[in-house]
């Protein structure tokens, strides 16, 4: 496997692990790929996610 794959898997691991309170501090981790999750995820929230609370808050 190259060496940028296993940055991104490692990476993507180790966040998968973060949120779900397993251990995470054995993983390697990038700055790019953790950087561009986090980007996605809360463009994610902010498109998708959060309308949808809204229009359900609302009266």
């Amino acid at each position: 496997m190259p060496a940028a794959s296993r940055n991104t898997a490692g990476t993507f691991l180790a966040v998968i692990n973060l949120v779900s309170g397993l251990p995470w501090e054995d993983y390697r981790i990038s700055l790019r790929p953790l950087i561009a999750y986090l980007r996605k995820s809360h463009s994610h929230i902010l498109n998708y996610e959060l309308p949808a609370i809204k229009k359900e808050a609302a009266p």
